[in-house]
Parts: C-alpha cells; sequence; structure tokens
C-alpha cells in the first residue's frame, strides 16, 4: 500500500486532480484528463497493481482520434508504424477495432513514483504529436 500512498501524495503535491477507485484483480486505477487545444481533452488512465516493493502499472491515453473512414486505414496503420518506430518514444499507439486511436505504455515502479509520473508528463507531451499526425488522415471527430 506504500506505493499507492506515495502516488496519492505525489498527485496531491502536483495538483493533479484524478479520480481514484480500486478495480479487480488487486488493482487501483487512477482516471483523469487533460486539454490538449480548446475543445479536445483526452482521458487517460493509471492502472497500477496494490502491492509492496516492485509493482507493475500501465498508462493509457484514449479517444487520440477515431478512424471513420475505413478506406484510410492503411494510411493511418502507417502513420501508427512510423509513431512507433520514433515519436512516440516507450509509448505504443494502436488502433482499436471499433476505430479508436490509443496509446499506453507498461512498466514497473517502486515507492518512488516519480518516475510514472514524468512518464505520465512525457506521454501528454507525446499524445500531442501523435494527434498531429493522425490528424492528416483521421480528422477529428466533432
Amino acid at each position: 500500500m506504500q506505493i499507492l500512498e506515495e502516488l496519492d501524495k505525489l498527485f496531491a503535491e502536483k495538483k493533479l486532480p484524478l479520480k481514484r477507485q480500486e478495480i479487480v484483480n488487486n488493482q487501483t486505477l487512477y482516471q483523469g484528463s487533460f486539454l490538449v487545444r480548446p475543445g479536445k481533452k483526452v482521458p487517460f488512465g493509471i492502472v497500477i497493481v496494490n502491492g509492496e516493493g516492485v509493482v507493475d502499472f500501465q498508462i493509457t491515453f484514449k479517444q487520440i482520434g477515431y478512424l471513420t473512414n475505413y478506406n484510410d486505414k492503411a494510411k493511418l496503420l502507417e502513420v501508427i508504424n512510423e509513431l512507433n518506430l520514433g515519436k512516440a518514444f516507450y509509448y505504443k499507439v494502436s488502433l482499436a477495432g471499433d476505430g479508436e486511436i490509443l496509446m499506453r505504455t507498461m512498466a514497473k515502479t517502486t515507492e518512488d513514483v516519480r518516475p510514472l509520473y514524468e512518464m505520465l508528463i512525457v506521454g501528454s507531451n507525446v499524445v500531442k504529436q501523435v494527434i498531429q499526425e493522425v490528424e492528416k488522415i483521421a480528422p477529428p471527430v466533432e
């Protein structure tokens, strides 16, 4: 539980308003969103395994974009592959079956949760770059 306490303390210190809830499989979910530009919010979630010592976590950014014209699927997958080879860093950009474009990473953390926070901040910056590239193929859905 010490890891979660450290995470709560860091999020409070950084004034990051996240909703916290216990979920299945002994895990905790933190949910939030950030404003990319006026009218465009990107929700994100952090799932962390409850435990001591070293635990797994996953950060997911959702609703980055949507593929609505499936004739552009091959072009979009090409862009996603390019992003995954460079600009996405340690994140993986994916196209879900329903056309949603999302981005995630998985890693481990200890009671020193600052690297997790830094990965979240880097991810929010990566999302902005991903959106710029993705919207060239899949324009925003209003």
